[in-house]
């Protein structure tokens, strides 16, 4: 019988020294050996509702993420042409014309440069009153990007022109007169002052 042993798998040898019962481990072996047992893959429904939220999740985070500056400077969604067509942004500067009238509406006239340093400026028709640069005086047209320390303005000769904030005086012409206003109150982005 120890010969028997020898050659017994490791468990079956192990279950006949532990039971004491050597022909019946024998007869559960030879009866487990001889079956097959068809074992699908471990499947956990929560395991598999926990991948899917993780999914969508993944999918709205990529939905709500905003592009950084330098992607789309990267991308260049920045860039502006030095030759626009001043023509194109008349339609803009009248929307822009309307947006003040509703701002405006109800506000003395002496506050109007308080409600305008609030407002975005893109569409506005600006001049160059009093500057650092003494070659930015004089500059007129409509601001077609607005920055954190600058304005991008098309002329009526069709060029575009960038303009520093600090340091400049500008007039805003507005029903029949002029609003003046200084760029250092300007900046910053229109998006933080308007809150």
């Amino acid at each position: 019988e120890k010969k028997k042993m020898e050659t017994d798998p490791p468990l079956v040898a192990f279950l006949k020294d532990v039971s004491g019962n050597s022909k019946r481990v024998e007869t559960e072996f030879k009866t487990l050996t001889s079956t097959y047992f068809h074992l699908s893959p471990f499947h956990c429904p929560s395991a598999e509702k926990n991948e899917e939220d993780k999914e969508k999740r993944r999918e709205i985070a990529m939905r709500k993420k905003r592009m950084s500056a330098r992607e789309m400077k990267k991308l260049g969604l920045t860039k502006i042409d030095k030759k626009q067509n001043y023509e194109e942004f008349v339609d803009l500067n009248k929307l822009w014309t309307e947006y003040l009238v509703d701002l405006l509406e109800g506000t003395p006239q002496p506050q109007w440069p308080v409600k305008i340093i609030k407002a975005d400026l893109t569409g506005a028709s600006i001049r160059v009153v009093q500057s650092r640069c003494p070659t930015n005086v004089g500059i007129e047209g409509i601001v077609i990007l607005e920055t954190q320390h600058s304005f991008k303005i098309v002329t009526r000769k069709n060029v575009v022109k960038t303009v520093l904030k600090a340091g400049t005086i500008f007039a805003i012409p507005f029903l029949q007169s002029f609003i003046t206003v200084f760029g250092s109150h300007f900046c910053t982005r229109s998006s933080e002052r308007s809150s």
